[in-house]
């Protein structure tokens, strides 16, 4: 979009196709913010599956109500889908599509893949003895270890696999964490001696957290658990 409206200003163009206002913007401040632009430039709008006439008051006009429902419909379906992964987690289902350590056991579960294991709980029982990010990457490297994909072991990418409770069998949601129904690969003990020495290694180092560090319940009485 930037480069579209850096040629527009330049009148590297009189006119913009587009297959449907939906394809065209994301959201409705974005899309009259265009249009007054390309109307100030004298460039015209045209959208091959929809009959809209940007000269004219009514045509503008008639861009400007699609636009609003097209994001209403965008913003529903993204409820939908964060309603539906909610109710998969809270019933154990795996709610990611990759992760390292699994492999993907039918529709809903995991099953360990043994390779990839072996790197997670290494990075967990590394930084319990080194409380150091930087030197786990470095012995994960010399190791030979690699991410899902192939990622060279770094400090950031350690400091998040020690902190997905994925690992001790639970699902995490908008903040709140589910009890999965696959095999954890890691203690929720050793998970959350982790977590509690990530809090204290920040406060004595001062370093910023991307997100907050969490402990999960060694004993959870029900499905749904409050992370501390």
């Amino acid at each position: 979009m930037c480069q579209l409206l850096k040629d527009a200003e330049n009148k590297s163009f009189d006119i913009v196709l587009f297959w449907a206002l939906s394809r065209f913007s994301r959201s409705v401040e974005n899309l009259y913010y265009t249009m007054n632009l390309f109307q100030k430039w004298n460039i015209s709008m045209v959208s091959y599956t929809e009959n809209f006439d940007t000269t004219t008051a009514m045509g503008r006009a008639m861009i400007g109500i699609v636009g609003i429902f097209a994001q209403l419909e965008r913003e529903m379906t993204s409820e939908t889908v964060a309603a539906n992964m909610q109710q998969m987690a809270v019933e154990g289902k795996r709610t990611c599509h990759s992760v390292l350590g699994y492999d993907r056991k039918g529709k809903y579960s995991f099953s360990i893949n043994e390779k990839e294991a072996e790197y997670v709980r290494f990075c967990f029982e590394e930084y319990l003895k080194r409380k150091n990010l930087s030197e786990v990457a470095d012995l994960a490297r010399k190791r030979g270890y690699r991410g899902k994909r192939g990622k060279i072991p770094l400090p950031c990418s350690i400091e998040k696999i020690i902190t997905r409770p994925i690992y001790c069998g639970y699902n995490s949601f908008h903040g709140k964490v589910y009890k999965g129904d696959y095999e954890a690969i890691v203690s929720v003990e050793t998970f959350n001696k982790v977590q509690t020495l990530l809090k204290r290694q920040g406060k004595t180092c001062g370093r910023p957290r991307i997100k907050e560090i969490k402990t999960l319940p060694t004993k959870p009485t029900n499905k749904i658990c409050e992370a501390g």
